[in-house]
């Protein structure tokens, strides 16, 4: 009933108020503070209530406030002695200002504790206490400030909420688990929770088990402020700090709060080890992982991170691995890296650095190594001037090790370098490049090829280089010295260049000689933008260029150009090489389509280009042969070649003569030509005459050619004599125009052709069928219609070519006689008389007849076979052909091929059975070539023709009757005995114990092996003859004879090898009957055949014995 009453009492308000200033007036007085307790009661629970409490510090200002405090006295006894042992203590509304005052050092927290010391303090430890077994603080304030700093607000919590257990104040220290701590700083970051071990001293405060979670990141670790009893003045400057993090999730969000030099929406996995103060702050073993992939470890120093003079912020880094790239690291810290990087360096890709660097606002030092997604990277460069990364200044050495030069300068020719020079300069770009550099180049790409030992010395200035090249490379020589300027709108060279040998052909300049040296000295003093403004001077002298064709050395070559009131003149001056002038008003970049226009205007329908008006060119030079066999080795011209003329923007004004006593062009060779074009004339445009044409197809002789425009279209008349006698002739009627879809037309007036004394009319009906169309690239053609003919005899020819992979061409023949149309070729003659039609398709690279062909009569070099029928037809989707070939005789078939080609696949397939019946082998004497005659026999047997249509196999078994030949040089006849059997598998033709006599003696041998051959061609023999006694020579004196007589042979002969390569092997000796004579009435031929030796008797009896001697 008592403490009842007691604690109504105590509820009253003027009651707790004056019990309030009893509580606070003995402090008061007793420390010279002012503490005030608004009011102080006790509850029926028991505990104490203090509301209203004020702190004021020593500048008469708030330095704590609590709207309510709720506690447990655990003993009165203690208050009294200066121990104040509460139970839970529960603050609401604390607003705790720490602030240090302009001019002070001291916090007006310390000044306050300060108080509570004694006038002589003793040496033991202050024996005031305050505990709670669990403080909790709500809806609070803390705020730090310094009046002496330019910005006196240092941090500011506000909604602070805090939760610690085992709270004790003993003396002046002041520890406590921290449970819960949260708040939002003024900056905007909102701690969602603190937990630690907290302790607080006049040396230093301790957060052990540190865990940190905000809204977006989480710290694990220990912290330590050091400030040895200074407090906390002058925060970032001397409060030192130790501090571990493990294992932290960060997003870089949180750190701008605070310093806004991070990218936005970044993350960091962070591992460190923290010392030092704020604005000194040491980062060893440094791990972090950004969420951009970005790796940082090493030890890194950061200076004046919180000093807000601009400019003096100081990085030292030491990394063992930062693994990053140019977007990366912007992106991490745009401003403090970003603008520090120059913007080339994002062609480097992902890079990996070690080394160590400083980076300040206005300086790098980097001795660093760089592996890139380009090259190897050795940089030790100073670059100041930072403001401006592009045009920074920088000094030292750098070392290139397989780096794509081309890739990071943005050069298509240029790839990999390997390099090791000294800079001095500034500018990191092409415009802004302004170095001086010397040093060695051991690798450059350029071109497709790898120069190698290159010395560079010189200054590099915005398109500017002026010093000294020497390289030394096994197909490059060069020394250079002069100035390269393409900085202003007028390019400058003034250089010399002595070129001790170059080699095109390895550099990748020469694509058509297989081989391509050059040499010679260049000066060259020009000036000009481009071609069209360009003058001054180039000399070469003591050139010369060797090719696989010949060498050759020209003496001088000089080409000048001037300008004289906008007419350009250009002359150049080589008595090797090309002497001649050209002068107008052009531009290069129309030159040829100035002459693509002269030309086309014959065609009133032709589209011109489009060039610049009011242009023209006066030309005359004379031409030697030589240059035109350095550029292009398939042509000659003769000497005195010239062309002369006057090309304009006019198109009618064209006039050219070209003349040249002789041009060969590969295996074609013409004779005294001439060209003349002239477009105002009335009566011809062009007109060329030819005296001869040769090649080894066919021969032209007295070639001439007339052309006149009417209208749209380009009417020609063309005469010359052909054939290896000049008996054919040709008197052709031919008309030129471009139809409206702008493809060439080249149509057949009725014209006459006499081949073979026979004369052949193209397009007697006179009407416009008899065309070719074909399209500006030559690789489209389209036949219309041609119709030749002869008496009753008539050819008729149509297609397509679709340039060079399909063909679909027509014919077809009516009452033809063979011996009209097939070309004279030795040793080789056919005859007949053929009627049907037949169509040859191209498709995907195989040729695919479509025929029904027969040739009634059919001969070849005189041998009667009959009929020859062939029946090739397709599917209706052209992907299979039938095919059905017969060579049919009075009574019986020699020859049959019936079978079908599928071309449904990829690869086209063939399966044909062939049989021969007694089939002739007399034609074949044309192919041996006048070494083996009188080829001759029957053949029967069957083969099938199997596989791939390009490489086939055959297989199969021949049988021959009254088989044999003849070798005229050794005039020896041999025959094979009837029912010698050739077997055939894949492509081999296979001779096993196959019976061979000579017709005048009748010695004998035996053959076996194979011949070999890749679609009957490449011939590779495998063979070997066998004899006792066999005839290998029969001939009789002559005046060119190296030996003549008879000879027999006994023994084996192998005959192995390609056929251009034959090695015969004989293992063997004369035998009986062998007269072998060699004339003696010319010693120096006797003496030249040094190939024969006579054996003597020690020798006989040593191959007796079986013994081996040297002869």
């Amino acid at each position: 009933m008592l403490f009842i009453i007691l604690v109504l009492f105590l509820s009253i308000p003027a009651v707790q108020t004056r019990l309030g200033k009893i509580a606070t007036n003995r402090l008061n007085n007793d420390f010279g503070t002012n503490i005030n307790i608004g009011r102080v009661g006790l509850q029926f629970n028991g505990d104490v209530e203090l509301k209203d409490i004020y702190i004021e510090d020593y500048r008469k200002d708030t330095l704590i406030n609590i709207q309510e405090l709720n506690t447990s006295v655990i003993s009165f006894k203690n208050l009294y002695d200066n121990k104040f042992t509460f139970g839970d203590i529960d603050l609401e509304g604390l607003n705790f200002n720490l602030k240090t005052y302009e001019g002070e050092e001291q916090t007006n927290l310390d000044v306050f504790v300060a108080k509570f010391d004694e006038d002589n303090p003793r040496t033991e430890k202050s024996d005031f206490i305050l505990s709670s077994s669990d403080v909790t603080i709500s809806n609070s304030t803390f705020k730090l400030s310094d009046e002496n700093k330019e910005t006196d607000q240092i941090l500011k919590f506000d909604e602070l909420d805090i939760n610690a257990t085992n709270f004790l104040i003993n003396g002046s220290d002041v520890s406590m688990r921290i449970n819960k701590l949260a708040f939002i700083d003024a900056r905007g970051l909102r701690m969602k929770n603190l937990k630690t071990n907290f302790l607080y001293t006049l040396q230093d405060m301790n957060f052990d088990d540190l865990e940190i979670e905000t809204e977006n990141s989480q710290l694990k670790g220990k912290l330590k402020f050091i400030y040895n009893g200074n407090g906390l003045k002058d925060f970032t400057n001397t409060v030192k700090l130790d501090a571990v993090f493990e294992d932290s999730n960060i997003a870089l969000n949180d750190l701008n709060k605070f310093y806004n030099e991070f990218g936005v929406n970044q993350r960091a996995r962070l591992n460190v080890k923290l010392s030092g103060t704020l604005n000194d702050l040491q980062a060893d073993d440094l791990i972090v992982n950004t969420s951009r992939k970005t790796i940082v470890y090493g030890d890194i120093n950061f200076k004046n991170l919180f000093n807000s003079e601009e400019g003096n912020f100081i990085m030292n880094a030491n990394f063992r691995n930062l693994t990053s790239n140019h977007a990366d690291l912007k992106a991490l810290l745009p401003n403090v890296l970003g603008q520090s990087i120059p913007s080339t360096f994002e062609k480097l890709g992902n890079f990996k650095i070690t080394g160590a660097s400083q980076v300040t606002a206005s300086e790098i030092n980097a001795d660093i190594e760089i592996n890139t997604d380009l090259g190897y990277v050795i940089s030790d460069l100073n670059m100041k001037k930072l403001d401006d990364i592009d045009n920074a200044s920088y000094k030292g050495n750098i070392i290139l090790d397989d780096f794509n030069i081309g890739e990071f300068l943005g050069d298509t020719a240029m790839d990999k370098v390997s390099m090791n020079v000294d800079l001095d300069g500034i500018g990191f770009t092409i415009e802004n490049l302004n170095t001086k550099l010397e040093g060695d180049i051991y690798s450059l790409d350029y071109n497709g090829y790898s120069y190698q030992g290159i010395d560079i010395s010189g200054n590099l200035q915005n398109k500017v280089f002026n010093g000294k090249l020497d390289t030394q490379d096994q197909n490059f020589k060069l020394k250079f010295n002069g100035l390269a300027d393409f900085s202003s709108t007028i390019n400058n060279y003034d250089f010399v260049a002595n070129v001790e040998y170059a080699n095109l052909k390895a550099l990748n300049f020469v694509e058509k000689d297989s081989l391509a040296i050059f040499k010679g000295n260049i000066d060259m003093k020009m000036k000009g933008s481009n071609f069209d403004d360009a003058f001054g001077n180039i000399a070469f002298t003591n050139t010369s260029y060797k090719n696989e064709n010949d060498s050759y050395f020209f003496k001088d070559f000089a080409v000048t150009s001037r300008f004289e009131d906008d007419v350009r003149f250009i002359e150049v001056n080589s008595p090797d090489i090309i002497q001649g002038k050209m002068s107008g008003k052009f531009l290069f970049e129309d030159i040829g389509k100035l002459f693509e226009n002269s030309l086309g205007n014959i065609y009133t329908n032709y589209i011109p280009n489009e060039v610049v008006t009011d242009q023209y060119i006066d030309f005359n030079f004379k031409i030697y042969n030589k240059i035109v066999e350095v550029f292009y080795p398939d042509i000659e011209l003769g000497s005195n070649t010239f062309i002369r003329g006057r090309v304009e923007s006019d198109e009618k004004d064209f006039k050219l003569t070209f003349k040249s006593p002789q041009i060969k062009l590969l295996d074609y060779f013409a004779d005294d030509i001439e060209l003349k074009i002239d477009n105002n004339n009335p009566l011809f445009n062009t007109y060329i005459e030819i005296d001869s044409i040769n090649s080894k197809f066919y021969d032209v002789s007295k070639f001439s050619l007339i052309n006149v425009t009417l209208k749209d279209t380009l009417f020609i008349r063309s005469e010359f004599k052909g054939g290896k006698r000049n008996d054919d002739f040709f008197d052709l009627s031919l008309f030129y125009t471009i139809d409206e879809n702008n493809k060439s037309v080249v149509g057949f007036k009725k014209s006459d052709v006499t081949f073979k004394d026979n004369r052949w009319t193209v397009n007697e009906s006179k009407d416009r069928n008899h065309k070719v169309t074909f399209d500006r690239r030559f690789k489209d053609f389209d036949i219309d219609k041609f119709v030749m003919k002869h008496q009753n005899e008539e050819i008729r020819l149509s297609g397509v070519l679709r340039d060079s992979s399909y063909k679909d061409i027509k014919f077809s023949f009516k009452d033809v006689d063979m011996t009209k149309i097939t070309p004279e070729i030795d040793s080789l003659r056919l005859e007949g008389n053929i009627n049907g039609k037949l169509d040859l398709l191209q498709q995907n690279g195989d040729y695919l007849p479509n025929s029904t062909v027969v040739i009634d009569d059919f001969k070849v070099n005189g041998t009667h076979f009959g009929s020859f029928d062939a029946r090739i037809t397709g599917n209706q989707s052209l992907t299979n052909y039938k095919v059905d070939a017969k060579i049919k005789g009075d009574t019986s078939e020699s020859f049959s091929a019936i079978g079908n080609i599928d071309v449904s696949s990829k690869s086209s397939m063939i399966d044909v059975a062939v049989k021969f019946n007694e089939f002739n082998l007399e034609p074949i004497n044309s192919f041996g070539e006048g070494v083996i005659t009188n080829i001759r026999g029957l053949v029967t047997g069957a083969a099938k023709v199997t596989g791939n249509l390009n490489r086939p196999s055959i297989d199969g078994s021949l049988r021959l009757d009254n088989a044999g030949l003849s070798i005229p040089y050794l005039n020896v006849d041999y025959r094979f005995l009837d029912n010698s059997a050739v077997s055939l598998k894949g492509q081999n033709f296979n001779f096993n114990k196959v019976k061979m006599e000579d017709l005048k003696y009748d010695s004998k041998g035996t053959l076996n092996g194979y011949l070999r051959h890749q679609n009957f061609s490449d011939w590779e023999l495998g063979l070997s003859l066998v004899t006792d006694r066999l005839l290998v020579l029969d001939t009789e004196d002559a005046e060119d004879a190296l030996y003549y007589g008879t000879g027999f042979v006994g023994g084996i002969a192998n005959i192995y090898g390609p056929t251009n390569q034959l090695t015969i092997e004989v293992d063997g000796e004369t035998k009986e009957g062998t007269v072998f004579k060699i004339p003696l009435n010319d010693s120096e031929s006797f003496g030249d055949n040094s190939f024969i030796h006579f054996l003597s008797p020690e020798e006989k009896l040593a191959r007796l014995t079986g013994e081996t001697r040297e002869l």
